[in-house]
């Protein structure tokens, strides 16, 4: 019979598995052998099998993240993001898969993207084979809620498109909050859902159809923030002919945000149009295009006592950082990494 050391050195990993277990008679003579040689029990592996022990692990590591995230292709559709984007934003997005099913209709959510301040969730909608040709579908109430007391934010609908096809309505949904989300529960509620079906040679509505119930969901916001960060600031401003002060600046492929402050607020509020605050920021990319903000995103303006602002702005396109050539606030250059 060989020897212990004798079996680290000639068998390969495969026979070291199937032999190391002793027969019974002989276990006590090898833990005698070992305690003599060391003063103590101590068990030992070849090289060969530590080392393809660490191959495995790195690889199902990286199986479980190929799982984690993959760009869904209705999800591509909707935010329409650049080659390089998809690549830079994957630690950015997170699988989610929940869903709920109640009276023959299932919400499930996806997947998620964002970072910190603000995210979207791709959401699908699946209701009974019986209804055709639907071509519109509408709630009595969504109603996004990031459990975060004393703090304001939510999200709701951003768009949604219908596959009558398929009986699957699949919907953007998008989240934000005047501090950070990253971490934090997330509760989607939907109630009474209303089925509109048109003839799809006329367009004229042949059926409404409500479906009555409260579709409730939650989950936890897990995934990376891959923006440069937000910089604190002390830089002077203007904003509808009122200065300023600048007092921190944060951008991500998905919108700018900044926080603006001063005393005249108290007056300038709620009379300068929240246009004003939107135009406040503008976003110039390097082949002189000049993005186009989203106005029907204008309640994105927070007053904080009437004396602090901060605004949020998306836009009609996402934002690539590496294509930025400047980005201005209250007449201000702020500065890019």
């Amino acid at each position: 019979m060989n020897t212990w050391h004798e079996w680290l050195q000639v068998l390969p990993p495969e026979e070291l598995l199937q032999q190391l277990t002793p027969e019974r008679a002989d276990t006590g003579r090898i833990l005698n052998l070992v305690r003599r040689k060391s003063g103590r029990y101590k068990r030992y592996l070849p090289r060969r099998v530590i080392a393809l022990t660490a191959a495995l692990a790195v690889l199902a590591c990286t199986a479980v993240a190929a799982v984690i995230f993959e760009w869904d292709q209705k999800l591509l559709a909707f935010l329409q993001p650049s080659q390089t984007q998809q690549e830079q934003l994957q630690p950015a997005g997170q699988q989610v898969d929940r869903k709920v099913t109640q009276n023959g209709v299932t919400v499930e959510v996806d997947q998620v993207v964002g970072d910190s301040y603000s995210a979207y969730a791709l959401c699908r909608i699946r209701y009974p084979q019986k209804y055709q040709n639907v071509s519109r579908l509408s709630f009595s109430q969504l109603d996004m809620r990031i459990d975060m007391v004393g703090y304001s934010g939510g999200g709701g609908l951003d768009q949604v498109k219908i596959d009558p096809q398929s009986k699957e309505a699949v919907c953007l949904l998008r989240m934000s909050h005047d501090q950070p989300i990253r971490g934090q529960k997330v509760t989607l509620s939907i109630e009474d859902i209303t089925l509109t079906m048109t003839d799809p040679e006329t367009g004229k509505v042949t059926e409404i159809k409500t479906i009555l119930g409260r579709w409730q969901l939650d989950w936890t916001l897990h995934y990376r923030d891959v923006a440069v960060g937000e910089l604190k600031l002390d830089l002077p401003g203007q904003i509808a002919g009122n200065p300023v002060r600048i007092e921190d600046f944060y951008y991500s492929d998905f919108m700018v945000r900044a926080t603006l402050r001063d005393g005249k607020y108290t007056e300038m509020h709620p009379q300068v149009p929240d246009g004003s605050y939107v135009d406040a920021i503008k976003v110039t990319m390097k082949d002189g295009r000049v993005l186009q903000p989203r106005r029907d995103y204008l309640d994105s303006t927070v007053i904080h006592g009437g004396r602090c602002a901060q605004i949020t702005v998306l836009f009609t396109e996402m934002i690539e950082p590496g294509q930025i050539a400047s980005i201005e606030i209250a007449g201000q250059q702020m500065p890019l990494s």
